[in-house]
């Protein structure tokens, strides 16, 4: 159930975006820690039965994974996710190995 954490943050946020009314579609863009994209929607489906998400048709992609390093500006993609810059070692790194993006959303 790795993925369970970047599901709730997903229906968390469409149901946000959503503000009540019927969901009926979604696109879903998730970072390189999402490793099972079937599994997240499984989950996805399972979490929003009784929401009004449930029953919505959900798009899920993986993003293009990206780091970029605050000391020395070095930006390169990554299947993973590291502590440090590969170029310089430094732990000042910003990725989106973690990001839960809803890219467009469909309601009544």
């Amino acid at each position: 159930m790795h993925e369970m954490p970047y599901v709730k943050a997903a229906l968390s946020a469409v149901l946000e975006a959503a503000k009540g009314k019927k969901v009926k579609r979604m696109k879903i863009e998730v970072g390189s820690n999402v490793t099972d994209l079937e599994e997240f929607r499984e989950l996805f489906f399972m979490l929003s039965e009784s929401t009004a998400a449930g029953g919505a048709k959900l798009e899920v992609k993986q993003m293009k994974p990206y780091l970029k390093c605050g000391a020395c500006k070095n930006e390169a993609s990554s299947q993973f996710s590291p502590v440090r810059c590969p170029k310089c070692g430094s732990p000042d790194i910003e990725t989106n190995a973690n990001e839960v993006k809803i890219v467009e959303i469909e309601v009544d």
